[in-house]
């Protein structure tokens, strides 16, 4: 085209002789080869058209610098391409605007593919638009939008995740953990650091204190389904199976803990809490562990009653103790009693004859009068 140009330009000048020549006159070879160029813009017109359809950047580049207005023809058919563009441009942003809106908090994978395609095709569009357009400014600043507007799409999945740990759908919540992860590998560097933290934070949010201490503390008023639920996936991820142990060794020294509280009352009845604790609380857990704290309830029982045992022989064997310590303590003054206890005894016999005497003349008297 830039041939045609340069006879075009020179074939002008050479008409100006044309008032000498009589048959053939150089205006005319001007107008035919103005009509080549003309058909030569026409179908460079057309390959930018194409070329913007099927996001081939390169190719608009190089028919739109072939464009660059020397005369009128070239000029109208280069705004022309530039309105083009621009017009390709803005429905490139429409589209990928509309596919971010429509994606759900579930984050469709396919859609997500869709809109990282698109905000590579803008990202090849800068050059162009900088060289033809001079608005670049604006592609970094629509990326910038989209990225925003994935992220709250995420950041509620993600908050979605939290929920389902939190109430030990450890398997669904693994589930949704791959499946954000697939998302944030599609985004590549369309997704926000934040976001890889916080996806990195939530596949060990499993061991953080909100599921250890919540159960840990109040184990009466959580179901036991959290070991059924982390046993489910205790063979797949290793985060729930390190979880499971210390969970089952938080709530085994809990129980052996209130066990040795109980055993300070010394008693088994109902007037022991930490035994009522107990209790009340060990049918709440698996019946593998279940079964097991039973069997060591039923020792602390044991432990208590030979404790009550021990502490009554120990108060028998203290009150003999100190009753031998008074008699050894009065053995002296015994000892000077005994004269006098001698005497006593004697006095005793001496009563004792005198009443049988007695008794036996009160008989006689009786048989006498018939009366016995």
């Amino acid at each position: 085209m830039e041939s045609l140009e340069n006879k075009l330009s020179i074939i002008k000048i050479l008409s100006n002789l044309d008032w000498f020549l009589k048959d053939k006159k150089y205006i005319d070879l001007y107008h035919k080869y103005q009509e080549k160029l003309l058909l030569q813009v026409h179908d460079i017109d057309k390959e930018i058209i194409v070329a913007i359809k099927n996001f081939d950047y390169e190719l608009l580049d190089d028919k739109m610098t072939a464009l660059r207005p020397s005369n009128k023809i070239e000029k109208h058919f280069y705004e022309k391409a530039k309105r083009s563009l621009s017009i390709g441009l803005n429905q490139l942003k429409e589209d990928t605007r509309g596919s971010t809106l429509v994606v759900t908090h579930h984050l469709e994978k396919e859609q997500i593919k869709l809109i990282v395609e698109n905000l590579k095709r803008l990202e090849k569009t800068k050059f162009v638009i900088e060289k033809h357009l001079n608005t670049s400014h604006a592609i970094d600043e629509f990326i910038e939008e989209m990225k925003k507007s994935i992220e709250t799409k995420i950041k509620y999945f993600l908050d979605r995740i939290r929920a389902v740990i939190i109430n030990y759908n450890f398997s669904e919540a693994d589930e949704k953990i791959d499946s954000v992860i697939v998302v944030r590998n599609l985004l590549g560097k369309y997704c926000i650091k934040d976001i890889s933290d916080q996806i990195e934070n939530l596949q060990n949010y499993g061991k953080t204190a909100v599921i250890i201490t919540r159960y840990d503390s109040e184990y009466m008023l959580n179901p036991p389904k959290i070991f059924e639920k982390l046993a489910n996936v205790n063979s797949t991820n290793q985060i729930y199976s390190e979880l499971l142990d210390k969970l089952r060794k938080l709530i085994l020294e809990k129980f052996r803990n209130e066990l040795e509280r109980a055993k300070t009352k010394q008693t088994i009845d109902i007037t022991n809490e930490h035994m009522r604790r107990f209790e009340s609380a060990v049918k709440y857990l698996p019946e593998s562990m279940e079964n097991a704290r039973e069997i060591e309830l039923q020792r602390c029982k044991d432990d208590i009653k030979r404790l009550v045992q021990y502490s009554e022989l120990k108060l028998q064997d203290s009150s003999i103790t100190e009753k031998i310590d008074k008699i050894n303590n009065c053995s002296f003054e015994y000892q000077n009693l005994q004269v006098i206890i001698s005497y006593f005894n004697k006095g005793k016999e001496l009563a004792s004859k005198r009443i049988d005497n007695i008794v036996v003349k009160i008989h006689h008297n009786l048989e006498k009068q018939n009366i016995i």
